[in-house]
């Protein structure tokens, strides 16, 4: 039996401004989502697949350029003249009949799911036997808040039924960074017995249970959205668990270091030299080109320098020589590096900051100093021993001392 093949794809949020102090960044921003989605549709044609699955957010406000409406629609024509349906359900920031992209003239390959009425279709090969149906609904708002997943039918027979919608489902990894619209419970997408999922609206790739999948969307939009991201492709059998494979699609890849060990850090070139070292580290198993990453970088702890980077200007040159280095797309370097303290010069001081670094210092040194000091409940019942414990405790007094001078005596001066 052949099975049903799809490519589930979400929140590709064409037109979408982007962070960046750049406008040249943000332009490639930009146009990354147009390169990372027709990745997406010459993935469909590759692999031969049934139908393209999109679970909302397709546009990510009401303005459609024509350039991108000029794109959208020679990418389902090039799926159509292979066969391959479309199936789109509108989210959150694309709600049916609000937006210019509500009068796209769509080719006949494409169904849209605008509102928030349930509907069924068929989803034929390429001899038109009905080889799946989807059931879906989009939003007919911008803040729908009620449970659409509920209203669903039952699976009722044996082609596989694939659910598509954009939705908010109690559980899923980050729901703090999503608004809640259109929530629903993992039990609700369990009970419709379907083979499929193909969610929508959570950035962050998961799987919530067999079949019940979010892909995360296709092009990291600022710096918190770090990693791969692309899109899903999906091979269900009737009766089977789908086998479900990521394929990353986007075109410019976001990154979040943090370099701190600085200490003995006290000119520039060597700042510089550890800024790039931490860069290239990071570019070491990339599959893109070194100018297709951005580079978010957190400067930490103590350092002599730390004064030279409240500068913006010498910020901005540490930014672009870095930039220039490197070869990658862009740097930006955020510092919360302190003035390099001396625990030793207070420890023999009688007040309250005295008192703590011969605490940390005997803590440091005697284990039954430690054990005292540790709460029941840290890491309980994670070590075999209290060996193993008293290890992890002592390892959490590392830079202890310069913290509290760095507290009590430079952020009070």
């Amino acid at each position: 039996m052949i099975p049903l093949k799809f490519v589930h794809m979400a929140d590709v949020h064409l037109d979408a401004g982007f962070y960046s102090r750049q406008e040249g960044v943000r332009k490639r921003l930009r146009d990354a989502v147009r390169i990372a989605f027709q990745r997406g549709v010459d993935l469909c044609i590759d692999q031969q697949v049934h139908c393209l699955l999109i679970a909302g957010d397709l546009f990510d406000g009401q303005r459609l350029s024509f350039e991108t409406e000029k794109f959208l629609i020679e990418n389902m024509n090039r799926l159509n003249e292979y066969g391959i349906q479309v199936f789109y359900c509108t989210g959150n920031h694309d709600p049916g009949g609000m937006g210019q992209y509500s009068n796209v003239k769509w080719p006949s390959n494409v169904r849209v799911f605008g509102d928030e009425k349930i509907e069924t279709a068929e989803i034929k090969n390429r001899e038109g036997r009905v080889v799946g149906r989807v059931v879906s609904c989009g939003h007919g708002s911008r803040n729908l808040n009620r449970n659409l997943v509920k209203d669903f039918p039952q699976a009722q027979d044996d082609v596989c039924h694939i659910g598509l919608v954009h939705a908010m489902v109690t559980g899923a990894a980050s729901l703090a960074n999503h608004c809640r619209y259109a929530p629903c419970s993992l039990d609700d997408l369990m009970s419709k017995e379907y083979h499929y999922w193909a969610l929508g609206h959570i950035h962050t790739r998961q799987q919530m249970g067999d079949g019940i999948y979010y892909p995360g969307n296709i092009q990291g939009r600022h710096p918190g959205e770090t990693g791969d991201r692309g899109c899903y492709l999906v091979e269900v059998y009737p009766g089977g668990i789908p086998h479900v494979e990521f394929c990353p699609l986007a075109a410019v890849k976001w990154h979040q270091l943090t370099l701190d060990n600085l200490a003995d850090v006290s000119h520039v070139e060597e700042l510089e030299a550890c800024i790039i070292q931490l860069c290239n580290k990071a570019l070491e198993d990339e599959q893109l080109p070194a100018r297709d990453h951005i580079m978010r970088i957190y400067l930490t702890g103590s350092c002599p320098l730390y004064d030279r980077l409240e500068d913006e200007e010498d910020v901005a040159f540490l930014e672009e020589q870095i930039t220039y280095q490197t070869g990658v797309l862009s740097v930006e370097i955020l510092s919360g590096l302190r003035p390099p303290v001396v625990a030793d010069k207070y420890i023999n001081d009688v007040n309250l900051l005295a008192h703590v670094l011969n605490l940390i210092e005997e803590a440091e040194l005697r284990d039954d100093v430690l054990e005292r000091l540790i709460p029941d409940q840290l890491a309980a019942g994670r070590f075999a021993d209290s060996k193993e414990r008293l290890a992890y405790a002592r390892s959490l007094l590392k830079g202890l001392k310069q913290e509290a001078v760095a507290r009590m005596v430079v952020d009070g001066e």
